[in-house]
């Protein structure tokens, strides 16, 4: 399996993008390196319109972030024939909210 593209983007009540300004997309098959606490990307994403600093965490109104896959998979086993298929898979979850504690 080769992972053609990573989007990370702010996702609407029906798990779709709210639109290209805001996603991030990391092209190719883009790997991550951890050293200790740093974390290495092979590849800077080609739109960064959805950096971690843009996302509300606020509990209640927190933001929903989706992140999907587009990959091409080729086919191991002659019994199936040869061949390969593009799909793409994604996921939504909320911002992990910070709860404010008043006094």
């Amino acid at each position: 399996m080769v992972v053609n593209q990573i989007i990370i983007y702010r996702s609407g009540a029906d798990g779709l993008p709210l639109g290209s300004s805001s996603e991030t997309i990391y092209p190719g098959n883009t790997t991550c390196t951890v050293s200790g606490s740093t974390f290495t990307l092979s590849q800077a994403p080609s739109l960064n319109n959805y950096p971690p600093a843009n996302r509300s965490n606020l509990a209640y109104i927190e933001d929903s972030v989706g992140i999907e896959l587009d990959y091409t998979y080729t086919f191991q086993l002659p019994l199936l024939g040869g061949g390969t298929f593009s799909a793409a898979d994604r996921t939504v979850m909320p911002v992990s909210p910070i709860a404010i504690a008043t006094p």
